[in-house]
Order: C-alpha cells, then structure tokens, then sequence
C-alpha cells in the first residue's frame, strides 16, 4: 500500500511540470507502469543481493547500475558528463545518480524541477529472524522505484517545458 501511495503522489507532480499553454509539440502516448514493472524495481532494489545498499559497498554499486541502465534504456540524458556525482565528503566512496530530460520551451532553461528519492539504505542491522540484512523495501526502495516511473513517464510523454532533474541519493546527499 505504501509503494502505490508513494507513486500515486509522485504522480500528483504531472500537473505541476507542464503550462496551459499549448507547445509546438504534442504529447506521446504513454504506457502507464504496471504492477508488475512496479514490482520489478522493487524485487531488486530489496534483494538480499544488494545486501541492504549501504553507501559505499557493492549493493548499492549493483543499484546504481541498475538505475543508469533504467535511465538510458529511456532516453534520460546524464545530468553531468556521467550519471554519476561523487560526493566528497563521504568515505568509503559514495555517489548520487543524476538524469536529466531537457524541456522543451527554452524560456524555463534556468527553471528546472528536481524529483528524487534515496537509494541507499542502511545495510545489515541487527539480526530479526537470522536475518540482518535491512533490505529497505517501504522505504528507499519505494522511492526509487516512484522516481524510476517518473522519469519513464516523462521521457515517453516528451512535453515537459521545463528541464526535468531525476536525482536518486547516496550517504544522506
């Protein structure tokens, strides 16, 4: 219930990226996400695997990959040379996934819409059931998975005016 909420609110957003005016090009049909596509993000993104996708270990390595496959199976552009923004402050080495979809009315150039979540999360915790691994489903996860339809949405619909930034967060930004 919580991931349909999450997506159900990310998808209030729609409304807020467009105009009432009409633009030289026209929207394109758009597949709306099926469960089992929500489902998909969300089985990986909380796979034992991904060992809780603390910042900084091979789980949220594999995570980051998976989401710049996502982006460029669908057109979304890297924001900087590589989807990848190293942070600085953070060891063992952490990074936020950046994607962008230009818009298409220059005017709003310097006006873009942000839409992010986390998509790390804490790793291995105190065992529950002989299970320590905290694999963050209703929680990061979730997130993700909203932005991921998002950007999905946006790149096939192409009418945005203002430049999109999809920004999926490592080692709390």
């Amino acid at each position: 219930m919580k991931q349909l909420l999450s997506l159900f609110s990310g998808l209030l957003l729609l409304g807020a990226c467009g105009s009432s005016q009409k633009t030289s090009k026209e929207p394109q049909e758009v597949d709306p996400s099926t469960s089992q596509e929500v489902q998909t993000h969300m089985d990986y993104l909380a796979a034992d695997a991904l060992a809780g996708r603390e910042a900084g270990t091979p789980g949220i390595e594999l995570a980051a990959v998976y989401i710049e496959n996502f982006f460029k199976k669908h057109g979304i552009q890297p924001y900087y040379p590589a989807f990848r923004d190293t942070l600085t402050n953070f060891e063992p080495t952490a990074f936020n996934v950046v994607g962008y979809l230009p818009g298409s009315d220059p005017s709003w150039d310097k006006e873009a819409i942000i839409i992010g979540a986390h998509y790390d999360h804490i790793g291995m915790g105190k065992p529950v059931d002989g299970d320590e691994i905290a694999n963050g489903a209703n929680d990061n996860a979730t997130g993700t998975t909203t932005v991921l339809e998002l950007a999905r949405y946006f790149a096939q619909r192409n009418n945005n005016k203002r430049p999109l930034i999809f920004v999926l967060f490592s080692a709390e930004e």
